[in-house]
Parts: C-alpha cells; structure tokens; sequence
C-alpha cells in the first residue's frame, strides 16, 4: 500500500500533519526525519546501488522545514552526504564540499548521525556549511543509511541526477575531480 506524500506546498506543517495519518507500522520502519513514498523497501535487501531509480524523498531538516527530494531534482543534481561531527575524513571533505556547492552545480543534503541537536547547528553555524541539514541519530540499526543498505561506513556519498537515477556512489576515492566529472554526466 502506498502512502502519497505530496503536498501543495513543502510546508513542514503539512508534513508534520501527514506523519500523523500515516500508520504506526510504516513510521516505525523508515526514521523520522526521512521519509519516501512506499512502504515497501527491497533497497534494504541489496542496497542503492548505481543506475537505480531513488524514490521521492522527504526530508524535516535541522530547522523542521520539510524538503522533497523530486523538487530538487527539478533543478539539478542532489549529492546526499552521510556524515557526523567526529569524522575526520567528513570533516576535510567539507572543506572542498563548500568551494564546489558555492558554484552552483548540484544540491546537497547531508545527513549527520550526530545526537546533540544544539552542538551540531552550532557546528554548522561555525563551519559556515549552508546547504540541508539533516538529523539522523536514531541507534545505528534504524538510520536511514542502513534502511538503503549502505552500512556503516562513513563518510559515504550518492549522487542522484535529475532523472531520479543514482549515477554514482563514493565510500573512497571522493574528491572534486570524481565529483565534478559525475555531475556532468548527470541528465
């Protein structure tokens, strides 16, 4: 059964109001701040894996304004980033991520596993990283990185083109080059 979450407007009020109609079982299967339109998830038996369609996500950023992934991607590329405070790998990629998202080329939603809601806006406020922010620090079994398949490792990236299609995924070997020459072969 499928549970439309389309609303006229990405306000997180009808959101908010959508979460509350939707079942008890299907909220207690995807985490909070992060939402699709299905209920059924064979992503969790393979994984996201390159060429694959990506369902429309919706996600309550740090600031409770909910955000639809299709919007996005109407305009351009959507890098989601899957990353937290503590990770020195993530930290120094942010460090690039910034110059690059500055040019206008792709969306970014980055998804932190960080608990302490108040210590990671003040990080963002600091690092000056102003792209979507998500929350996502439920016990590592039910985050959404896990719901897709994609296991623990961090920093871990996907790169989703306007058709919806995952065009590249990156555990390793990230950099501006890798990302840069992915974007251009977005649609």
């Amino acid at each position: 059964m499928l549970y439309p979450y389309k609303f006229p407007c990405c306000s997180s009020f009808y959101f908010l109001l959508a979460m509350l109609i939707v079942s008890p079982k299907a909220i207690s299967q995807i985490p909070p701040n992060i939402h699709w339109d299905r209920l059924d998830y064979p992503e969790t038996l393979y994984g996201w894996k390159e060429g694959m369609e990506v369902p429309n996500l919706i996600f309550l950023d740090i600031n409770l304004n909910a955000i639809e992934l299709d919007d996005l991607l109407a305009e351009k590329p959507v890098l989601l980033d899957f990353w937290f405070m503590a990770c020195p790998p993530c930290l120094e990629n942010n460090r690039w991520l910034k110059k690059l998202y500055r040019k206008g080329k792709f969306h970014l939603v980055s998804i932190s596993i960080d608990d302490n809601l108040a210590a990671l806006k003040a990080f963002l406020k600091k690092e000056k990283l102003p792209w979507i922010h998500i929350q996502d620090n439920l016990p590592y079994p039910n985050r959404f990185k896990n719901s897709i398949g994609l296991g623990s490792y961090y920093p871990d990236y996907l790169l989703i083109g306007r058709n919806g299609i995952l065009i590249r995924r990156w555990q390793e070997n990230f950099n501006p080059t890798s990302l840069k020459q992915a974007i251009k072969q977005s649609p």
